[in-house]
């Protein structure tokens, strides 16, 4: 891939190692049990995923995401696409202990 600056700007990009990277909403929906957060697929009005390709430095924190299963689960999941064709998501607070405080605190903020 190669970025294509816009004319009369500074090559910003030049050494910088880039990702894709898609985006996900998420209100104060919280599993009762768990209290894990629920996140969505952000999508355009034409039912496109939101994306973007930004610099590795832009990342903060990696974080899990564990696909979110109803009563009944699609059988075209596999171990292999379920990140794929799932649209909602679990925000898994438990997988990091510095980001389990932070989530842990988010309903008093929201």
């Amino acid at each position: 891939m190669r970025p294509i600056r816009k004319v009369g700007t500074h090559e910003g990009w030049k050494d910088h190692i880039l990702t894709y990277v898609q985006c996900f909403t998420s209100n104060s929906e919280r599993e009762s049990t768990t209290q894990l957060h629920l996140l969505k697929r952000a999508k355009r009005s034409n039912g496109t995923r939101v994306g973007d390709v930004i610099p590795v430095t832009q990342l903060r924190a990696p974080v899990n995401v564990v696909p979110r299963f109803g009563a009944s689960t699609d059988p075209r999941l596999t171990q292999y696409n379920s990140m794929e064709h799932a649209s909602e998501f679990w925000l898994n607070k438990y997988w990091d202990k510095n980001i389990f405080f932070p989530l842990s605190m988010w309903h008093a903020i929201f």
